[in-house]
């Protein structure tokens, strides 16, 4: 038989009876439930989707699960509609998911490497600040070092040096605010000091 013969055929048959036939020779009934079936399922497809080519892909993605579904189908139409809208809400899930992660990617720029220029005047900055914390007094220099390079509380800090937590707090603002304005005068840092 053709599949013209089979469509012509197939017009006669209910769902169950062409389903059977479908079951029994595949290659033979397939044209008859494209056929009936290809023109509703994309307009399914396409009104989730608004696209006929992803609408195509997935109406064909119903049609192999079809022939591969080995257990009885009771209503074909309503097996064929429910296996494309469950296919077409897995599309837009999967190109949100994508968008999702396309967008993730633009947003993480990977860090700017920084120029020759930029790490001398980092460098040179340093060293400017450096020399004016070394022109600090001695208990400036023990307590700003303990607070900023050692992490210390001020409470340890006192604990260390034998200063009180009141004398650790102004000589650490003294100290901050005398190379602030150290720095400032040099034009290094602009603003209050």
């Amino acid at each position: 038989m053709t599949s013209e013969m089979a469509g012509t055929a197939a017009d006669s048959l209910d769902d169950t009876s062409l389903m059977v036939r479908l079951r029994q020779e595949p290659t033979r009934w397939l044209s008859a439930v494209l056929e009936r079936y290809q023109g509703p399922l994309l307009r399914h497809a396409g009104s989730v989707l608004a696209d006929p080519a992803a609408a195509q892909d997935v109406v064909q993605e119903c049609f192999l699960r079809l022939l591969a579904n080995g257990r009885p189908v009771q209503n074909l139409a309503a097996w064929l509609h429910r296996v494309t809208h469950n296919l077409a809400v897995d599309h837009l899930r999967g190109e949100a998911r994508r968008q999702r992660l396309h967008l993730a990617a633009a947003q993480a720029r990977p860090a700017e490497t920084p120029t020759a220029e930029d790490e001398i005047a980092t460098r040179d900055a340093r060293q400017l600040v450096e020399r004016e914390i070394q022109s600090l007094t001695p208990n400036e220099r023990v307590v700003l070092h303990l607070k900023l390079e050692a992490g210390k509380s001020y409470r340890e800090i006192s604990e260390i040096t034998g200063l009180s937590t009141g004398n650790v707090g102004y000589l650490i603002h003294q100290a901050v605010k005398r190379v602030a304005s150290r720095l400032k005068a040099q034009g290094v840092v602009r603003g209050k000091p």
